[in-house]
């Protein structure tokens, strides 16, 4: 078997998470004028090093996750220091990673995720919009994994699950923060013409995950999730809607009964 780790700095083979703290000391913490250069630097010397770590153990993912997730945030406060679009800063470091590693491994996947979350709660740091926030950043990811034919249903679930799991450390209300994400997801893979009924059963999945690993009520927020994937779809079309409500019938535990739900909620109005 291939030892993926064979090239690596001894650093990287001892501790990826001192390692990853080394890179970001050394090329992010540092000021940065312009929030493009913020990003290419994130996505350069953090995706491209998981990309090459994480191969080998899950553990080893969790753990660059978090250094990821952490360099993402001080990009986020960089470029609001800047003077810098805080939010148009984190959607391109996001797409930028996806489009970047050009594939949607399972590596990849994870780190998008980390990035989510630490841009979100930049995002809250900063004062900016993290409603707002969810929904771009939601979008691009899906938008990003359909140029390069990646998986959008995965790509939309670590996703939505880092931005509600980023959100919970802002003062925004993680429910409105996933309904933002789904939203953004499901319209962005409207318009790509792929993979939509998955994606609205990715992202709503992302937010019950969300949900279970912070301990909030994972009823309401799959309830809230799952009519807002629908509520985004009939926006576009009826047909669409039948498509998403198929999806996540097919799909998700519970959703039939939710959906049932508010529809005798809209008859008795």
């Amino acid at each position: 078997m291939t030892d993926y780790n064979d090239d690596l700095p001894y650093a990287a083979k001892r501790t990826p998470v001192a390692w990853v703290s080394d890179l970001v000391k050394d090329t992010i913490i540092k000021v940065v004028k312009d929030a493009d250069e913020v990003t290419q630097t994130v996505t350069e010397t953090v995706l491209g090093r998981i990309k090459s770590v994480t191969i080998n153990a899950l553990e080893t993912i969790q753990e660059m996750s978090v250094a990821t997730s952490g360099a993402a945030r001080v990009a986020i406060k960089m470029a609001d220091e800047s003077g810098q679009d805080v939010i148009g800063a984190g959607q391109r470091l996001i797409t930028s990673s996806i489009l970047g590693a050009s594939e949607t491994t399972r590596g990849t996947v994870q780190a998008v995720g980390a990035l989510a979350s630490g841009i979100v709660q930049g995002v809250g740091d900063v004062g900016a919009d993290v409603e707002i926030a969810a929904g771009r950043l939601a979008g691009g990811a899906v938008a990003a994994a359909a140029d390069v034919g990646g998986n959008m249903a995965r790509v939309a679930e670590e996703t939505v699950r880092g931005i509600v799991r980023g959100a919970a450390s802002t003062n925004t209300e993680i429910i409105r923060a996933a309904e933002s994400a789904v939203r953004g997801a499901v319209l962005a893979a409207s318009e790509s013409g792929h993979d939509l009924g998955q994606t609205a059963v990715g992202a709503v999945r992302g937010t019950m995950q969300a949900a279970e690993t912070l301990g909030v009520d994972a009823a309401r927020i799959t309830a809230v999730s799952i009519n807002t994937a629908v509520e985004t779809a009939a926006g576009i079309s009826t047909e669409t809607a039948k498509q998403v409500r198929k999806a996540l019938t097919e799909s998700i535990k519970g959703a039939d009964e939710v959906l049932a739900h508010e529809g005798e909620g809209q008859e008795g109005q």
